[in-house]
């Protein structure tokens, strides 16, 4: 026959297995589950025409991709896109992790290059040429 003493240890330790396990699980769970907005945008502004690699990008929070109306400035950006340019005559940008690209534009009338994972423009002999694309969640 066990001993009450041992058989109090002995619940106590299933007890306080099985909470650890409950916190871990949450804690697990809290730590992927996505924070960020279901739907944002990134307006990127590429100062100085071929060449040049100066960017200057924005992000913020979209209501939908139909609506004009934007939210709440997203920081830091880096986050939210990645920027790289290839042969100077190109510029291109990806949604953050756990995002896609859903839209992408030119205001200044740029030819796109793609719209898969990333997409891209043609950057022009211009003063500025513009990229905005919508990100929304996987």
């Amino acid at each position: 026959m066990i001993d009450k003493t041992l058989k109090a240890r002995i619940i106590t330790i299933i007890i306080s297995v099985a909470l650890l396990l409950i916190i871990g699980v949450y804690f697990y769970t809290k730590r992927d589950a996505p924070s960020g907005p279901q739907l944002y945008g990134v307006a990127m502004f590429q100062m100085g025409g071929i060449g040049s690699e100066d960017v200057v990008p924005l992000a913020y929070v979209l209501k939908d991709l139909n609506s004009s109306e934007v939210g709440n400035k997203l920081t830091p950006v880096g986050a939210y896109v990645s920027v790289y340019f290839k042969d100077k005559k190109e510029m291109w940008a990806s949604c953050g992790k756990g995002y896609k690209v859903a839209d992408a534009s030119s205001s200044t009338e740029n030819p796109m290059l793609a719209f898969q994972s990333e997409v891209g423009i043609e950057i022009l002999d211009q003063q500025e040429n513009a990229l905005q694309i919508a990100c929304s969640r996987l």
